[in-house]
């Protein structure tokens, strides 16, 4: 605001002593020109002339002042960026916006690449029923009275006194008795896989004991989870209940 004002004060300074310049100059002419109208009007058009080369130069120069002012921004008081420091800005976006793509791939692959890994150790091929009973209760939402309730596991119909196995190769984790489901074995298999073994009689194994598929655990007890004797079987991964359905052919 400054420099507009001291340039528009410079110009009418400068067109105020130019038009007296001018005035003594034409006053001085007309005792030379005389009355001759082609001779005032050849004055007249001389010296708009000039006037106009004059005021040209003057807004050139004032002009020139205001483009050589660096612009600054308000807020920050900084220099604005100028075009090629914006194209440099963009690459650097750029480039950011591609790496956080590359992360986010990643992270949605590893689900999948974590649920292929424990598919490999394993899968319905490499496990094995715990006995060679007939399915007589699966997974699901059950009713009791007015309550309802889930189910997690399978119950196993066999004989008292039938071997029980694992159905895959593990650590055995823990062996306790619960009063709703008898003496209990679980096995860990890793990567996040577990197995439990409900109603057992006469376990074979310790805790922290090293196990292989159709390692035999124990043995069926005369109780079950139903009105038939045989024992109770669950699949956990992640300790979320699997159904072991999806992953073993049962009779």
């Amino acid at each position: 605001m400054i420099l507009k004002k001291a340039g528009k004060i410079k110009f009418w300074s400068g067109w105020k002593t130019l038009k007296e310049r001018f005035a003594q100059t034409f006053r001085g002419l007309s005792g030379c020109i005389g009355a001759d109208p082609r001779r005032r009007l050849m004055v007249g058009v001389l010296g708009f002339l000039v006037f106009v080369a004059i005021g040209w130069g003057i807004g050139r120069q004032i002009g020139f002042a205001g483009a050589a002012r660096p612009l600054v921004d308000k807020e920050t008081g900084s220099p604005e960026v100028g075009t090629a420091d914006l194209s440099v800005l963009v690459q650097e976006l750029q480039k950011e916006l591609s790496t956080l793509r590359h992360q986010v791939e990643q992270e949605s692959s590893a689900p999948a690449a974590r649920a292929q890994e424990n598919a490999k150790v394993l899968t319905p091929l490499e496990l094995i029923p715990p006995v060679e009973g007939k399915l007589i209760r699966r997974s699901g939402w059950e009713k009791k009275g007015d309550e309802w309730r889930y189910h997690s596991g399978v119950d196993l119909t066999v004989p008292p006194g039938t071997q029980v196995r694992a159905t895959a190769g593990g650590t055995v984790a823990s062996i306790k008795t619960e009063p709703v489901l008898g003496t209990v074995v679980a096995v860990d298999h890793g990567s996040g896989w577990r197995s439990l073994y409900a109603h057992l009689a006469r376990v074979q194994v310790a805790v922290g004991q090293e196990l292989t598929q159709g390692t035999p655990l124990g043995y069926s007890s005369g109780a079950g989870c139903g009105p038939e004797p045989g024992i109770h079987f669950n699949l956990y991964h992640q300790e979320e209940p699997v159904d072991p359905v999806t992953m073993i052919n049962f009779p």
